[in-house]
C-alpha cells in the first residue's frame, strides 16, 4: 500500500501548480495562415474581418459575443496606438455575466460592456438600449461586429440583423459558418445530430444564397453584401492546434476534454468542405452619406 501511495504522491499532477494564469482569453476558430499560436490566430481572424470590411476611423461599434473581452481590449486600446482610433464609441455584449465582469475588469477605456442576449434585442435592459441609442445619435458610422458567434444565436440571427439595419442604421462585419450548397441528405442528418449535442440551432446552418436572402430581408441591399470564404485558413489550423495541444498536455494529466471532439469535427469540415467559414460584410445604405 505504501508503494501505491508513493506512486500517487510522486506523479505529474503537480503540473497544475506550475501553470501561470493565461495572458489572454481569446476564443474563436482563428485564422491560421501565418501562425501556430492560438491567441495570434484569434487576433488574425479579427484583423481579416476588419481588412475585409474596411470601416472608417472613429466608428461607433456594437460588438456582440465578446467572450472575455480580448477583442474589446484590442479594438479600443491596442489599435489606438497605431494612429487615429478605429473606434470612437464601444459597446460590447456577452451572454455570460461572469465573462462580462471579467471583460469589464480588463477594459481601461470608456467602453461599455453588458451581459445580455444579443440574439434578442427586445430583451435588452434600459441601460444597454440607451447606450445603443446614444451611438446612433452621434451621427457617425455605426458597425455591428459579430466575430464567430452568430451561429449560436437562438432561435435565429434575424432579430439582431433587423434591429441593426432598421433601428441602429448599422453595417455588419462578421465571421460565421455557412453550409455548402452540395450538402447531401446524409450530411445534413449528421449535422442535425451535431447541432442537437452542441446546442446550435440547426436552422442557423444555411447556404450562401440563403444567408444573403436573410440579410436582404433584414433590410440590407444585395449589392452591398460581401461574403468571403476563408475556410482553408480556419478549420485545419484550429483542428491541428487542439490535437497537438492535447498530445502535449495529456502526460501532465491536463485534459482538453470536449475540445478534442470539436477538433475532429473541424477537421472533417476542413476536409469535406461541408461547412465553410465566411467573412461577411453588409454595408448599410447610410454609410455613403456619412463618408
Amino acid at each position: 500500500m505504501a508503494g501505491i501511495k508513493e506512486k500517487k504522491l510522486y506523479g505529474l499532477d503537480h503540473a497544475v501548480l506550475n501553470v501561470e494564469p493565461p495572458a489572454s482569453m481569446w476564443m474563436n476558430l482563428g485564422y491560421w495562415k501565418d501562425t501556430e499560436s492560438f491567441p495570434e490566430a484569434c487576433q488574425a481572424l479579427l484583423d481579416e474581418v476588419l481588412q475585409t470590411a474596411k470601416p472608417d476611423q472613429g466608428i461607433d461599434l456594437l460588438d456582440v459575443g465578446i467572450g472575455c473581452g480580448d477583442q474589446s481590449v484590442y479594438l479600443t486600446e491596442l489599435l489606438h496606438s497605431s494612429g487615429s482610433p478605429l473606434v470612437d464609441s464601444y459597446v460590447g455584449i456577452t451572454i455570460a455575466e461572469a465573462q462580462a465582469v471579467f471583460a469589464r475588469s480588463r477594459l481601461t477605456c470608456a467602453g461599455k460592456i453588458f451581459a445580455a442576449d444579443a440574439a434578442d434585442p427586445a430583451s435588452w435592459n434600459d441601460q444597454l438600449k440607451e447606450a445603443v441609442v446614444r451611438q446612433k445619435s452621434n451621427n457617425k458610422t455605426t458597425w455591428l461586429l459579430a466575430l464567430d458567434t452568430l451561429y449560436h444565436f437562438k432561435p435565429s440571427r434575424a432579430p439582431l440583423f433587423k434591429a441593426a439595419c432598421g433601428e441602429m442604421n448599422a453595417s455588419l462585419m462578421a465571421f460565421d459558418l455557412v453550409l455548402s450548397d452540395t450538402a447531401s441528405l446524409r450530411d445534413k442528418l449528421i449535422l442535425y445530430a451535431m447541432c442537437l449535442v452542441s446546442g446550435i440551432p440547426y436552422t442557423n446552418l444555411m447556404t450562401k444564397t440563403q444567408y444573403e436572402a436573410l440579410l436582404v430581408r433584414a433590410g440590407y441591399e444585395l449589392g452591398e453584401i460581401e461574403m468571403r470564404d476563408v475556410s482553408e485558413h480556419v478549420f485545419s489550423g484550429i483542428s491541428r492546434y487542439i490535437l497537438n495541444r492535447d498530445a502535449v498536455m495529456r502526460p501532465y494529466g491536463i485534459s482538453l476534454g470536449r475540445f478534442r471532439g470539436a477538433a475532429k469535427v473541424f477537421r472533417w469540415w476542413g476536409e469535406s468542405g461541408l461547412v465553410r467559414g465566411y467573412i461577411i460584410v453588409a454595408r448599410h445604405s447610410s454609410c455613403s452619406t456619412k463618408q
